[in-house]
């Protein structure tokens, strides 16, 4: 057990940050956040600038764990400038903490970094596993670049965890907000082919699966965190009608329009890439909300 040790959180205003420091903070962890926000700054949060390489380094002070969740989001518009702010936030935001733990010889015990299913290509039909090259697409190029930045930290002799995480499920945030008022307006969207898989996990497990890589040293390296129970875009479309708009209208969006409408960016919404969550498994993590019902049954399950 590590709890009492200090963790030091980026991303400070996104949903699963949040999510991790709440958790944390009840576990009996010491949480510090890091802020693009002047203004949000105060006893446990500091101020960072990542494209002009500064940080508060009183945020490292005795710090040993660091749990990298900030990153630009990806459903913006795929600019050439939003791309850099994608990029930058991931990458070029490890590459700050790793020199700056380097400077002030910051004894990290751990670092865990976000990353993302995209790190795969959706060819084939075989779920992926940890071990599969990236693909070779722009996203997966970033998860790739965003992975390899946090493994660097291994040459300070720290334990690195990737999480490659899928659709988050939050009614607050994430993909499934925008499908539930769509469905409240009388719209179930389906995204390209009804039939491919949706791999989603509740966010509460995300941030779960954070403290249960914080208090087990034998998880180390990449995990694909996904729920155990697959759902095709048709199902999840039911389930949202079954739950909060009965009388919704399933609705078809072919790929070409998804094409013509997001560009690239359609890739997010398809669905197209499965993953095997088997190494998961195999560490004995136990999911809260294993299966996707259930977990809409759950009047709090945003909360």
């Amino acid at each position: 057990m590590m709890r009492g040790d200090k963790v030091l959180i980026t991303g400070a205003g996104g949903t699963l940050a949040k999510k991790v420091k709440k958790l944390l903070l009840k576990e009996g962890y010491v949480v510090v956040l890091l802020t693009s926000n002047i203004k949000r700054c105060d006893d446990s949060t500091f101020y960072w600038d990542i494209e002009k390489g500064k940080i508060d380094h009183n945020s490292l002070k005795d710090c040993k764990h660091i749990v990298h969740l900030c990153g630009y989001s990806i459903v913006k518009p795929w600019t050439r400038a939003n791309q850099k702010k994608m990029y930058d936030s991931r990458v070029k935001a490890a590459k700050l903490l790793q020199d700056t733990c380097t400077i002030h010889k910051v004894k990290l015990k751990t670092f865990i970094s976000a990353s993302a299913i995209g790190y795969y290509s959706s060819d084939g039909d075989e779920p992926k596993k940890e071990n599969d090259l990236p693909g070779k697409n722009w996203l997966s190029k970033l998860a790739s670049d965003w992975e390899e930045s946090a493994y660097k930290f291994q040459k300070n002799k720290v334990r690195v965890v990737c999480m490659r995480i899928s659709l988050l499920l939050d009614l607050k945030s994430g993909f499934l907000k925008p499908l539930v008022l769509s469905a409240k307006l009388g719209i179930g969207t389906i995204f390209g082919n009804k039939s491919n898989i949706i791999e989603w996990i509740h966010i509460n497990d995300a941030a779960k699966f954070v403290s249960y890589a914080l208090n087990n040293s034998n998880i180390d390296g990449s995990y694909n965190l996904a729920s155990k129970n697959k759902v095709t875009q048709s199902e999840l479309i039911r389930l949202i009608k079954k739950h909060y708009a009965k009388y919704a209208i399933p609705i078809t969006v072919p790929s070409f329009i998804l094409s013509l409408i997001f560009g690239k960016r359609a890739q997010i919404l398809e669905g197209k890439t499965k993953v095997s969550v088997k190494k998961l498994i195999d560490t004995g993590f136990k999911w809260d909300y294993p299966n996707l019902e259930e977990a809409l049954k759950k009047e709090t399950f945003s909360h």
